[in-house]
């Protein structure tokens, strides 16, 4: 909860009280606006000083703020001072206070999570001396987010989702399928297809009927490969009123999901967003690590994206980060991402075939930080245009009420056959801020009420290893990683996941057959 003090006094009272403004150094501080007299001490002639510039106060829905006017009066040797004070704003019964000699206090609380909180309010505070003002713009953020998936096959055509997990904003319609964006700004999406026995079925994304990013899976059962969960990520820029919708050309089975939020606007620093993707048909040379070349630059706002290969963090904070490689051809290849992080996946079929990998996460970046992918292959190949790096800000370093948890199995290989395990139980922990992650089990536990972002990225080493997401011991979520039986295969799936939760629940993510150490967790608060 943050809290704001605004003091209307007289000069040598103290001109801003500015106590409160300690925790609320992860928003933009409120100017000081306040009230001071002439200077002749003996006459307190009171005018507001930069009167046309605002205090602002900025804060996120459920992070309420508390506004405080205070008015108290010192010692002169006139004698005592009696206040009016008018609020435009306040309570009707405060509308008019007369005759406050020594003390005046009103409470304001913001940002409950009522679309109205948002608005500017005046107070006005007057002696025989003279008159003052004092104006305060409460701005309070409005956050979208969703997730939904499907309870049964669907497709192909439209694609409604009909086990919906959360609806922040109701922007989601469940009868048409349409998320229409309630405000103008920045939308980060990640979709997961979940397919069977079907070759080159296609999930698409359209912003107001035109495509605008899509998954393709290729499950070949001529070689024993049944089952494949196809993951993207990517940022749109929408308006408000923009319509987006996903189509499929063939049948989603069931779990395949869809997640979104918006981007947070009440940042201290301007935001900074890339998303950028590669031509289609972007041939790689087998041989040397290659820097992967992202010539399509949708979305670029801090212009440090140099030579479309590596991005230069402007400011620092924490980051989300997402990264999608899809080859057209066959190929063993793997990704390092700003090689701290690194992605593999195997494929040595016989027949051409789509491969991909993905990954979703967040870390701490400081300014001037270099982030790219740098691409191995054996064997020449060429991406699809659904290949991608998305990356943006999202949290400053001075953040408070922030959870993050970064974990990766430590391992590099983990086998639980018999039973399941937590493969990020003893893990190797990169972030963990305002967390109640305990490192030994591999437990997450929710350490207030809030919207948490769940991202695992996981890689199974065998056919038919199974992964599954559980909130308070019960299973909410099933990951069926398969591959052919007769190739040196390593499966990668990614889920993305929103959910609104109860401080003391707890999330795990458990697993039954064979994985390597590029697993890896996320999560993090979406408000803040």
């Amino acid at each position: 909860m943050l809290t704001v003090d605004v003091v209307l006094t007289l000069r040598f009272f103290s001109l801003f009280h500015n106590s409160g403004l300690n925790n609320l150094t992860n928003y933009v501080t409120p100017r000081a606006c306040y009230l001071a007299d002439s200077n002749d001490y003996r006459v307190p002639q009171l005018e507001l000083l930069n009167k046309q510039e605002r205090c602002v106060v900025k804060c996120q829905r459920y992070r309420n703020a508390i506004i405080r006017y205070n008015i108290r009066p010192r010692y002169f040797p006139i004698g005592g001072i009696n206040y009016n004070v008018v609020c435009d704003g306040c309570d009707a019964n405060l509308q008019s206070l007369v005759g406050i000699k020594d003390h005046f206090e009103y409470v304001r609380v913001q940002c409950l999570g009522n679309d109205a909180d948002t608005g500017i309010y005046e107070m006005e505070v007057s002696t025989e001396y003279g008159k003052g003002y004092s104006s305060v713009y409460i701005q309070a953020e409005l956050m979208e987010a969703f997730t939904g998936r499907l309870k049964q096959p669907s497709g192909p055509g439209q694609i409604l989702f009909d086990n919906i997990e959360l609806n922040e904003g109701y922007s989601y319609n469940k009868s048409t399928g349409i998320f229409k964006a309630k405000r103008t700004g920045y939308y980060s999406f990640y979709m997961m297809a979940r397919t069977e026995s079907d070759r080159y079925v296609m999930m698409e994304l359209r912003k107001n009927g035109v495509r605008v990013g899509s998954i393709t899976n290729d499950v070949l059962p001529d070689h024993s490969w049944e089952v494949e969960d196809g993951a993207n990520a990517l940022v749109l820029a929408l308006k408000e009123g923009d319509e987006t919708t996903v189509y499929s050309n063939g049948t989603l089975q069931e779990g395949s999901t869809l997640s979104l939020f918006s981007l947070r606007s009440l940042m201290e620093s301007p935001q900074e967003v890339l998303y950028a993707t590669v031509p289609d048909g972007t041939v790689i040379q087998g041989g040397p690590w290659e820097h992967i070349a992202y010539d399509d630059v949708h979305i670029n706002t801090a212009q440090t994206f140099t030579a479309n290969t590596n991005y230069t963090v402007a400011s620092s904070g924490y980051y989300v980060v997402s990264m999608t490689t899809f080859l057209l051809d066959s190929a063993i290849h793997a990704s390092y991402l700003d090689v701290r992080f690194k992605m593999i996946h195997y494929s040595t079929l016989s027949v051409s075939s789509r491969t991909s990998n993905s990954y979703t996460y967040m870390a701490r970046y400081n300014q001037g930080d270099v982030i790219q992918n740098q691409f191995f292959t054996f064997n020449t190949t060429r991406m699809s245009n659904e290949s991608s790096l998305a990356l943006f800000k999202y949290f400053e370093l001075n953040e408070t009420d922030v959870t993050v948890i970064t974990v990766r199995q430590k391992p590099f290989y983990l086998a639980c056959e018999q039973e399941f395990c937590n493969p990020f139980a003893n893990g190797a922990v990169y972030e963990n801020l305002g967390s109640d992650f305990d490192p030994i089990s591999g437990i997450f536990t929710v350490p207030r009420f809030d919207a948490y972002l769940i991202s695992v990225n996981l890689f199974a080493t065998q056919v038919d290893t199974i992964f599954q997401i559980l909130v308070d011991g019960e299973v909410t979520d099933t990951i069926h990683c398969d591959g052919p039986t007769n190739d040196n295969f390593t499966n990668d799936s990614k889920l993305v996941l929103i959910k609104r939760l109860k401080e003391g629940r707890t999330i795990e993510v458990k697993m039954k057959g064979r994985a390597l150490f590029y697993s890896m967790l996320s999560i993090w608060t979406l408000t803040a």
